[in-house]
């Protein structure tokens, strides 16, 4: 499916979520008074986490007449990302900066797969197991010439970032990220 094709699907999948959001989480929040499989659980707080993210940025997330780069110029990078509402919303973002993106969606993956020579690493603070700040030390103590590029993901407040940045993060974003902050990021790996 061509990327135009895709984004049009995604900015109607997101007209018609950001139209029904309260009662969506309202129904939400009702639900969740009942007594829920953990199964059931986790499928609500994805969908409570999907209508909240796409409420939040309901014009910012794509540009409608943004140029499509192929992924051959642009650079290779990795997502770092347990969200899988983020993992489809920021890859699609950075393809349409193109970027070649490869997800992992815990702190073991990104460790195994840091080593195929990233250009840039998003990486999400709130992993399951180990923390995204956990795996950027165990990152940076076995760097050997070159140094990784490594953002730091995060929904959490301000009070991460010194942390984060201890770890040897070179900046700190906070999610869900919009075009316009991604673009900054690509153009200065670029450049």
């Amino acid at each position: 499916m061509p990327i135009a094709k895709i984004h049009m699907n995604l900015k109607e999948v997101q007209r018609t979520i950001h139209r029904h959001t309260g009662m969506i989480l309202d129904f939400v929040q009702e639900i969740k008074l009942a007594p829920l499989s953990e199964f059931q659980y986790s499928q609500l707080n994805f969908i409570r986490d999907t209508a909240e993210i796409l409420r939040k940025f309901p014009e910012q997330l794509f540009e409608p007449n943004a140029p499509i780069n192929t992924p051959e110029t642009g650079p290779w990078v990795l997502l770092v990302e347990d969200n899988e509402m983020l993992q489809l919303l920021h890859r699609e973002m950075l393809t349409q900066l193109g970027c070649t993106v490869d997800i992992a969606a815990n702190g073991e993956e990104a460790l195994k797969c840091a080593d195929h020579g990233y250009d840039l690493i998003f990486m999400d603070v709130g992993l399951p197991g180990k923390s995204g700040i956990e795996v950027t030390n165990e990152l940076r103590a076995r760097e050997e010439r070159q140094k990784l590029r490594i953002i730091a993901l995060t929904a959490h407040g301000e009070g991460i970032e010194p942390a984060c940045l201890a770890a040897g993060m070179e900046s700190v974003i906070h999610k869900p990220v919009d075009l316009k902050t991604f673009k900054a990021l690509i153009h200065s790996e670029i450049s």
